[in-house]
C-alpha cells in the first residue's frame, strides 16, 4: 500500500500531515490502464484508493478532491510502478530536432512545491473557509478546482474553458472586475500538484524551452509501454505454473515480477532463458 503526501490545507498545517492510500496495482488494473485517456484515468484512480483511518481521500471521493492532489496521487503511482527518474523526448522550439531529457519526479515536485509556498506569501487569501472558500484582497472568493470540474470542461470548447472554469469556482468578484490571470495564481499558489513546468535547454543547439510534466499522460504512457512484456509475464507464469488468467491478472506487480523472475532464473540454469 502506498502511502501519499497531499498538499495542505493553509492555515491547518498544526492539523498533522494530509495523507491518502493507493493498493499497487494489479495485473488486470494494468491492462484496464493501457486503453485509458488521461480523462478516464481519474476514474479508475479512484478504485486503487483504500479506506484507511484519517485518510483525506477515500475511494469513491476522488472526483471532489483538486486537481493537485489527483496528480500527487498519479505521481505516487508512477514511483511505485516505475521508480522516480522520468525519460521523455521532447520536439526542440527552436532547431525541431528530437531530444531526449530526464529529471527526478520527487526532485521537481520539491521545486514546484516551494514555488508554490513562495506564490502562496505573494498572493494572500484568507481561509479556507468550511465549504473550502479562498478570498482574496480584492474581494474574490474562489475555490479549487476539482477532478469533477476537470471531467465538466472537457464537453466544452477549448478556447471556453478558462471562463467556463472561474464560473464554476468564483462565487463572487467582490463588485470589481474579475482579474483572471490572479485568481489562477492564487490557485496555484494553494494546489501544487505534480505538472510543473521544467526549463530545459535542447540537447541539439542549446536552445531554452519549457516543457510541461503531465503526469497523468506520462504515467499513461508508461503503462502502455509495459504492456507487451505484461502480456509475456502472463504466459510465462501460466506456461510455467498453470494458473488461470484471472489467477495471474490479480496478482500484484510487485508478486507477478517476483515469479517471472524466479522462473527467468531457473531457465537460464538449465540453459534457456524466458524469451
Amino acid at each position: 500500500m502506498l502511502e501519499v503526501v497531499l498538499n495542505p490545507i493553509p492555515g491547518h498545517e498544526g492539523r498533522g500531515r494530509r495523507v491518502a492510500y493507493l493498493r499497487e496495482l494489479r495485473g488486470r488494473d494494468e491492462l484496464d490502464l493501457a486503453g485509458l485517456d488521461p480523462a478516464s484515468l481519474s476514474e479508475m484512480l479512484s478504485n486503487l484508493l483504500v479506506d484507511v483511518p484519517g485518510a483525506a481521500i477515500g475511494p469513491g471521493r476522488l472526483s471532489t478532491a483538486s486537481v493537485g492532489d489527483r496528480d500527487l496521487l498519479v505521481a505516487a503511482l508512477y514511483a511505485g510502478c516505475f521508480g522516480d527518474a522520468v525519460v521523455s523526448e521532447v520536439r526542440c522550439t527552436a532547431c525541431a530536432g528530437p531530444f531526449e531529457v530526464r529529471f527526478s519526479l520527487a526532485e521537481e515536485i520539491a521545486i514546484a512545491t516551494r514555488a508554490a509556498d513562495e506564490a502562496t506569501q505573494r498572493e494572500p487569501a484568507a481561509g479556507p473557509d468550511a465549504d473550502g472558500f479562498y478570498r482574496l484582497p480584492s474581494g474574490v472568493v474562489f475555490r479549487l478546482p476539482t477532478v469533477a470540474d476537470e471531467r465538466e470542461l472537457l464537453a466544452v470548447p477549448a478556447e471556453e474553458r478558462r471562463q467556463s472554469l472561474l464560473a464554476r469556482c468564483v462565487r463572487t468578484s467582490g463588485g470589481g472586475e474579475l482579474d483572471a490571470d490572479a485568481i489562477e495564481r492564487a490557485m496555484a499558489a494553494r494546489d501544487p500538484g505534480a505538472s510543473p513546468d521544467i526549463a530545459v535547454p535542447c540537447a541539439l543547439c542549446g536552445a531554452p524551452q519549457t516543457i510541461e510534466l503531465e503526469i497523468v499522460g506520462f504515467f499513461l504512457a508508461a503503462v502502455a509501454r509495459e504492456t507487451p512484456l505484461l502480456a509475456r509475464e502472463i504466459h510465462a507464469l501460466a506456461s510455467a505454473y498453470r494458473w488461470s488468467f484471472q489467477e495471474i491478472a490479480g496478482l500484484s506487480r510487485r508478486q507477478r515480477h517476483a515469479q517471472v523472475e524466479l522462473i527467468e532464473l531457473e531457465r537460464e540454469a538449465a540453459g534457456g532463458a524466458l524469451s
